[in-house]
């Protein structure tokens, strides 16, 4: 019998992969913004310009705090020196002793002043190089440059507890010397290197004597010889520079600073200030 088998695979029919026809529906970009979007070149920049000048404004504020403080800091220190220099020459003037001596053969009285030097005896030791036990210091205070600024003044002190013959020989000049000479007097190098600094930073700075004496509870000058009433300090004493034997009545030190109205002190010796 003539039979027909059937193949045992039947045929694998292969389907041809035809390209897709075109859509007619076009896909436009969104406009919405989109959660992973950046910032424009515009906004940046904007950023940037707020971010700096806040940043500005914080640096000159905290600048403006600094300079105050350290305004402040250096105001408070130069009135603390200013202090202390003040109680120093109302210390000095007020245990202010009289000293004469022989020497080279002439009588010298240690007291002498000019516009930026004084030469005087003390009983005070405070300032001086050495505290010794001594009943006197002998002392020189004169002007001269300030240590900071040179454009500027300051009051030094060379005070020491025994009479040294270069201290002594320099009251004698000091005091020989003609007026132009004393008004313009500055102390040996030497003895500038020993001198203590005792404030600085000063655009007025001098002194200036008068004969008659101060009192605080005298009636009018015509009543009292030689003493005349207090009242409000003048400018300058009418002496700019004393050689006298005897000591002045009155010594007015003038000070102030750049941009402030000069202070004064009125001083007489052996009672201090006034």
């Amino acid at each position: 019998m003539n039979m027909k088998h059937a193949p045992l695979n039947p045929p694998v029919r292969v389907a041809r992969c035809l390209p897709a026809k075109p859509s007619l529906i076009t896909h436009q970009p969104s406009t919405a913004p989109s959660p992973c979007s950046g910032f424009t070149l515009l906004e940046l920049i904007i950023a940037l310009t707020i971010t700096t000048m806040v940043a500005v404004v914080i640096y000159a504020a905290f600048a403006l705090g600094v300079r105050v403080w350290e305004r402040q800091g250096s105001d408070t220190g130069e009135i603390r020196r200013e202090e202390a220099m003040l109680r120093l020459l109302e210390r000095d003037f007020a245990d202010m002793a009289p000293y004469t001596t022989l020497w080279e053969g002439a009588f010298l009285n240690f007291f002498a002043g000019g516009p930026k030097t004084l030469f005087y005896v003390t009983r005070n030791g405070f300032g001086a190089l050495r505290r010794q036990d001594k009943a006197l210091f002998f002392g020189c205070l004169f002007v001269d440059q300030g240590l900071e600024d040179p454009e500027q003044m300051g009051v030094y002190l060379y005070k020491v507890p025994e009479p040294q013959p270069e201290l002594m020989r320099e009251a004698r000049r000091f005091q020989t010397s003609s007026e132009a000479a004393r008004a313009a007097y500055v102390p040996p190098e030497d003895l500038q290197s020993q001198a203590v600094c005792i404030a600085e930073g000063f655009e007025v700075l001098d002194f200036s004597f008068a004969a008659d004496t101060v009192d605080p509870f005298a009636g009018p000058p015509k009543d009292r010889p030689g003493t005349q009433a207090l009242h409000e300090p003048e400018e300058r004493l009418e002496l700019e520079t004393w050689v006298r034997q005897e000591w002045p009545g009155q010594v007015q030190l003038q000070y102030g600073r750049a941009g402030r109205e000069p202070l004064r002190l009125l001083l007489m010796p052996g009672r201090g200030a006034l």
